[in-house]
């Protein structure tokens, strides 16, 4: 295709989550958190990281199919980069599409993000629901040449605790603050 970036896009709609699956939550801090792990009560801020974090899980977990079929557009923030049409979304309200964008264009978008890391800015906006705002996020930018590091989560870049067993990484991830593993990200730096 000649000079430019082609840049991976990837969308997935839900509904807002507030006020949301009450009767979810409920129901899986009785059975799991009070029934399985004994754990009988929550502080106010594990209450609130609970809810938060399980609302989550809970989202990808719904079996209604209205967010299939919607036509999703994307561009470059900050360029003159015109809409261009993504896949519609599956039954799991999911798009993918990979775009191409002129270095001119990757140029001027990386200037209007003051990146300096290599990032560019862009947007998705739903194309039958004019009045919905787009949605942005930074999108890094990865040269074909050097190293890239790919990389798991749990116990490598966040405290999780898997070796300690499946209601301490329960506790981890949905009661407690996420904590970094001690110089982790001194070391990802590096790299």
């Amino acid at each position: 295709e000649g000079e430019g970036w082609r840049l991976p896009f990837v969308a997935h709609l839900f509904r807002r989550n507030e006020g949301r699956h009450v009767f979810r939550l409920a129901l899986s801090k009785m059975l799991l958190f009070q029934g399985l792990l004994k754990i009988k009560s929550f502080d106010a801020d594990a209450q609130k990281l609970y809810e938060e974090r399980a609302r989550l899980v809970f989202r990808n977990l719904e079996l209604f199919a209205e967010h299939r079929g919607h036509r999703l557009e994307a561009r470059l923030v900050g360029t003159d980069s015109v809409w261009r049409e993504i896949p519609s979304t599956d039954k799991d309200g999911r798009a993918e599409a990979s775009l191409w964008f002129s270095d001119e264009e990757i140029a001027k978008a990386t200037q209007q993000v003051m990146s300096t890391s290599g990032a560019v800015r862009v947007e998705v906006r739903l194309v039958d629901r004019p009045m919905t705002a787009p949605v942005s996020a930074l999108l890094p930018l990865v040269n074909l040449n050097g190293v890239t590091v790919i990389s798991d989560i749990d116990d490598t870049v966040k405290v999780t605790e898997v070796f300690k067993g499946h209601a301490r990484v329960i506790e981890n991830t949905f009661l407690r603050k996420f904590r970094a593993v001690d110089g982790m990200a001194d070391l990802y730096r590096e790299w």
